[in-house]
């Protein structure tokens, strides 16, 4: 491999990508126990990418001209290594100089005139890089130097393999996360509105309640309900008004505090429980909330107006009591004309 300064030569940053540090490190010890029972000038993983061969781990022996990093383009650069990934096969070249073959050869540039390498593959069977050792002299390699190169290539592509299997149960664990959230999602909104359903706003009121009761804090409840929707649904279609529904949990939405809890009660009523809100405080939140909504311009329908019913919460009071309370209250809103709202006793 020749220099950074050779035309053929790229420096690239990316030569670490997915694989973690401790796991270069151990790689790091393979290439200089390589180096050290080799005989060897030094040692070296390298990696493809894309259409170059890159110093992935050097050996940090006296003099080692090869550098972390360091690239050449793969195809035709007459590298020994080419010749390994191209056909997957160990290669032995104990003197390059006695051979025309390698007279091209970018490493002899180093005086690397001796080599020994063998593939490594990733867990699909796409060539990796090579593990291989480099000598400025001549150099046989024996028998038992290519069958320790083979173990450690062997130990490489376990830990690729390990790292293949994190990744794949990082991916499933992240999905099933983003499976049980959007689960969560389905099982505690509306589909249509996407605000909370009844049922999460019974199981989380019940906590509210409680926590207003422990600390003696006042808790205010609303029951919206909008006028004449069945009007809408008959004269416009359904598919107004479900954007009725949609644009009316949007604006409730945005004009509450973020303690409060508003859920679709069902059709077209929407509840919200107000913490730390005495009925005098939820009666103005309410009165606010019907003049949003009769101000709202809705092309397709026209005026569109609620009515609200408004309970203070009493002490040791249930859930159920005082949906009875607020029920009442919006009775009498409506009973009074609609377009209002009526604090319940």
């Amino acid at each position: 491999m020749g220099k950074l300064s050779n035309s053929a030569i790229v420096e690239t940053t990316t030569w670490s990508q997915y694989i973690p540090e401790e796991t270069i490190r151990e790689w790091q010890d393979i290439v200089e126990l390589i180096a050290r029972l080799s005989d060897a000038r030094l040692g070296l993983v390298m990696r493809v990418v894309e259409d170059s061969i890159q110093v992935f781990v050097s050996s940090k022996t006296e003099n080692n001209p090869y550098h972390v990093g360091d690239s050449a383009h793969l195809i035709g650069s007459g590298l020994y290594c080419e010749r390994v990934i191209a056909t997957q096969k160990p290669l032995r070249v104990p003197n390059a100089l006695q051979s025309v073959e390698w007279r091209n050869n970018p490493d002899i540039a180093f005086n690397m005139i001796s080599y020994l390498g063998i593939p490594i593959q990733w867990p699909c069977g796409k060539p990796f890089g090579t593990i291989c050792v480099l000598d400025d002299k001549e150099n046989a390699y024996s028998s038992d130097l290519l069958l320790l190169l083979e173990k450690m290539r062997n130990l490489i592509e376990h830990h690729l393999r390990l790292e293949q299997a994190r990744d794949v149960a990082e991916a499933t664990n992240r999905a099933l996360q983003s499976a049980n959230a959007e689960l969560n999602r389905r099982a505690t909104t509306d589909s249509l509105t996407g605000a909370y359903n009844r049922r999460y706003f019974e199981q989380a009121a019940v906590v509210g309640i409680a926590r207003a009761q422990r600390y003696g804090e006042p808790l205010s409840l609303l029951l919206c309900d909008i006028d004449h929707f069945k009007a809408v649904n008959d004269n416009q279609g359904h598919q107004v008004g479900d954007k009725v529904l949609i644009a009316m949990t949007r604006l409730m939405q945005d004009h509450l505090r973020e303690v409060d809890l508003m859920a679709r009660w069902g059709g077209e009523e929407f509840v919200v429980l107000l913490p730390h809100c005495a009925g005098v405080e939820a009666v103005i939140v309410a009165e606010k909330l019907r003049a949003l909504v009769a101000d709202w311009p809705f092309p397709e329908v026209g005026a569109i107006t609620v009515s609200v019913g408004v309970v203070q919460l009493r002490p040791n009071e249930s859930l159920d009591d005082s949906f009875k309370r607020v029920d009442h209250a919006l009775y009498a809103a409506k009973a009074s004309g609609r377009d209002c709202v009526r604090l319940g006793q």
